[in-house]
């Protein structure tokens, strides 16, 4: 193909295109609008939600150490769970010679680190508020 041929294809179809994207923009824009409105809603109510619970937390010192508790327990039996399945997935792998139960297995461990590490780290985060509030009254 030749490159005058090439530029006549290209301006054929830059002209239309040009014409649909400066049609559709604007509701593009409107769209996008909407759904980021939509979200920094429900962060804002997420938020205070939060605040709420750290205010309850800090009014109520027992509550608060039973939800640590709590979380050190769910944790705990997430791990021992998740540690049980994989290795039984590992020993499936290692009986039937096939690679993708062992591939499972390790995906498994790895999502059940991540979520584990997800549930401490809120725990955490919410020590750490709480501790944050208890310092300023």
């Amino acid at each position: 193909m030749s490159s005058t041929l090439q530029f006549w294809i290209g301006l054929a179809c830059a002209i239309p295109l040009s014409i649909v994207g400066n049609v559709l923009t604007p509701a593009i824009q409107k769209w996008l609008a909407a759904r980021f409105t939509a979200y920094a809603a429900k962060r804002k109510t997420q938020q205070r939600k939060e605040q709420e619970r750290v205010a309850e937390f800090v009014g109520n010192p027992q509550t608060f150490n039973t939800y640590l508790l709590v979380t050190l327990i769910v944790a705990t039996m997430l791990g021992a769970a998740i540690g049980v399945f994989s290795g039984l997935l590992f020993m499936l792998g290692s009986f039937s010679d096939r690679s993708f139960v062992s591939i499972l297995a390790q995906a498994m461990t790895v999502f059940g680190g991540l979520l584990i590490t997800k549930i401490c780290l809120d725990a955490a985060n919410m020590s750490a508020r709480v501790r944050e509030i208890e310092k300023l009254v």
